[in-house]
């Protein structure tokens, strides 16, 4: 068991050897090292960008979804205003209120007796 901390303990040591030296901190701290931030011209999308396209693909999976479920559905005067909610949500996304067009599609889906799903 001594022979093995003994081992362990020179194994650890000459491991610590082979690093190499690190010159100590200089007194105004000049030497903090900072690593370079490369890929900040190279990134792909930002928040505001993931967002947006997020809002984007939820109006079209809603409005597929409402598109689905009216196709299963007869003619009704419920079906009539649940479409009108429904084509008003989609200028909403198409013009930019994305929000407000999701609220509007997820309302009508529900009108119908949908429940609006998030889709991957």
């Amino acid at each position: 068991m001594v022979i093995r901390t003994l081992t362990i303990a020179l194994v650890f040591a000459a491991a610590v050897a082979a690093l190499p030296a690190v010159p100590p901190a200089a007194a105004d701290g000049s030497s903090v090292f900072i690593p370079p931030n490369h890929d900040r011209e190279n990134r792909t999308g930002e928040h505001y960008d993931t967002v947006v396209a997020n809002y984007t693909r939820r109006c079209v999976s809603l409005d597929s979804q409402f598109t689905r479920l009216r196709a299963t559905m007869a003619s009704s005067t419920l079906l009539q205003q649940a479409a009108a909610l429904h084509d008003q949500g989609v200028a909403h996304c198409n013009g930019g209120a994305r929000l407000q067009g999701i609220d509007e599609l997820s309302a009508a889906i529900r009108q119908i007796g949908g429940i609006p799903r998030v889709e991957l």
